[in-house]
């Protein structure tokens, strides 16, 4: 897909009403899938304890210890796959399909226009480059903030705590590492973005993105520089005219949770180094990237 320019058709409410709507249909998939878990819990509950059926009632069952939500990375597998399936072929649909001449729907041809593969042989490791620094960027910035903010870190604690020590489980892995990145992308920086530039012109567009998928990730914390990443997404959505480049770098960025070694972050000085040797090496990829693209068009 050609790079557009910065200009905007004008304010359209069907277009900002339609950037906002996949952040509404995520939220509430999210709790399609919660109450989902709850409806298998019951009633599996039902069938499988004689117990809970003559001396308990439904209420009680639920709140029962061992009937909490089923399995957190089984909810989250599930949550993306619906993303991904859902906002991609919408992402396809709408702005992509015109440019296939063959009107059959293939999965290799939406792999295809959907993903726009238009860059240089040299974008993957930079992205993969950007990804990792970007995550020792983060966490080194938040291990300088954490002392002068321990409240406001606690619910985060718990969020980083639910992921990071559920390691163990593919499942998990398959869906933060993989289909996270893929479903969050079609969301945000294909549908989000793309619907307010029509509005908004593309500046206004890519932060009015990073805005929402700050406030979607539901903490101050991750919020808080979901929203600076999110900005880097959408520059580099509109830099390429893809969201590919972007999908590598945010797995990268997410994998890299898992491996981030604790030493780098163990005193002050560390972090410090740390966070701006990562955030040079951060921006030097991304500009790098942005920059071959330009040559090669």
């Amino acid at each position: 897909m050609m790079k557009s320019n910065n200009k905007s058709n004008g304010l359209n409410p069907a277009n900002l009403i339609f950037s906002i709507l996949p952040l509404i249909i995520a939220v509430v998939l999210q709790y399609v899938v919660i109450l989902g878990d709850i409806l298998i819990l019951f009633i599996y509950n039902i069938f499988s304890d004689e117990r809970s059926v003559g001396t308990q009632t439904p209420g009680q069952i639920l709140t029962e210890q061992y009937n909490q939500p089923m399995n957190l990375a089984f909810m989250t597998l599930v949550k993306f796959l619906m993303f991904f399936v859902i906002f991609g072929i919408w992402y396809y649909k709408v702005f992509c399909k015109y440019k296939v001449t063959d009107e059959t729907f293939t999965i290799r041809g939406y792999a295809k226009f959907a993903l726009e593969p238009t860059f240089t042989s040299l974008t993957p490791i930079f992205m993969i480059i950007a990804g990792v620094a970007g995550q020792f960027m983060v966490d080194g910035i938040l291990a300088l903030l954490r002392p002068a903010f321990p409240n406001a870190f606690q619910d985060y604690d718990s969020m980083v705590q639910d992921v990071t020590g559920a390691a163990s489980s593919w499942v998990l892995l398959l869906a933060v590492m993989v289909v996270a990145p893929l479903g969050e992308e079609f969301l945000f920086r294909g549908l989000t973005q793309r619907y307010a530039k029509r509005s908004l012109g593309i500046t206004l567009a890519v932060i009015f993105q990073a805005i929402l998928f700050g406030v979607y990730h539901g903490n101050i914390i991750q919020g808080g520089y979901a929203f600076v990443l999110g900005a880097v997404l959408g520059y580099l959505a509109y830099s390429f005219g893809s969201i590919t480049p972007g999908i590598l770098l945010h797995m990268f960025l997410n994998i890299s949770l898992f491996f981030v070694p604790d030493a780098l972050f163990e005193t002050t000085a560390r972090c410090v180094i740390t966070s701006i040797v990562s955030a040079l090496i951060f921006v030097a990829s991304i500009l790098f990237a942005v920059k071959l693209h330009k040559k090669k068009q």
